[in-house]
């Protein structure tokens, strides 16, 4: 069994993550950092850690409104078209740790499921993320409203709302599916991925489960 801690870190002139910060290392688990900061990158492997520089033309070319946003996500939605030889993906965000092993994560929280996810702790669904995004200006509040009025219609009822920040995966054909058909809503609708999460479960059908996920020892 092989798993991958993938993480992203994509820096431009309004983003200073700071310093590099140590990622526990497991049995069977390679830390995997996808970044375009040089210095940053060369901190990470002196930890151990696997290391995609990205420079033009070197990862995914992305033509976009958001471009610079839009690249970090490329990792942690579709690790299948990168890290295919992996059995399976566990994402976290920049500032969470895993203090957990992998290992276990999988044997605990994906007995019978394909992905695990955390609910979110304030808010109960898409449409409650929706609107604070769009008062907070976090996307554009026209296509954020754009997707709502997509996901209503389609039948995506606002129940439950998931944190997107650490997101355990299996490798296999659902869960591309599902990988793919998140990708195409953020890439061509909003950006902030909690929004079409929901929605991405519902098409892809995929067996899923965030009733052990309040265990899972991540952290920032």
């Amino acid at each position: 069994m092989k798993i991958a801690i993938i993480k992203a870190v994509f820096f431009n002139d309004s983003t200073n993550y700071g310093n590099y910060h140590k990622q526990p290392s497991f049995n069977n688990v390679d830390r995997i950092l996808v970044t375009n900061n040089k210095d940053y990158a060369k901190e990470a492997e002196k930890d151990g850690v696997k290391t995609v520089l990205e420079e033009s033309g070197s990862w995914e070319s992305i033509d976009a409104r958001n471009p610079h946003r839009l690249q970090s996500k490329i990792p942690k939605i579709l690790p299948h078209r990168n890290f295919s030889d992996y059995d399976y993906w566990l994402w976290v965000d920049t500032n969470f740790i895993v203090m957990e092993d992998p290992n276990a994560m999988v044997d605990n929280y994906l007995d019978g499921y394909d992905i695990c996810v955390q609910p979110h702790p304030q808010r109960q669904n898409y449409v409650e993320e929706a609107q604070v995004c769009a008062q907070t200006k976090r996307d554009d509040p026209t296509i954020i409203q754009r997707a709502v009025d997509k996901y209503i219609k389609e039948g995506c009822m606002p129940i439950g709302l998931y944190e997107c920040n650490c997101i355990l995966r299996r490798n296999c054909p659902e869960v591309i599916k599902f990988n793919e058909i998140w990708w195409n809503e953020v890439s061509t609708l909003s950006i902030r991925d909690q929004i079409s999460f929901p929605y991405s479960l519902l098409k892809s059908c995929l067996l899923y489960t965030s009733d052990a996920a309040d265990d899972m020892q991540c952290v920032d």
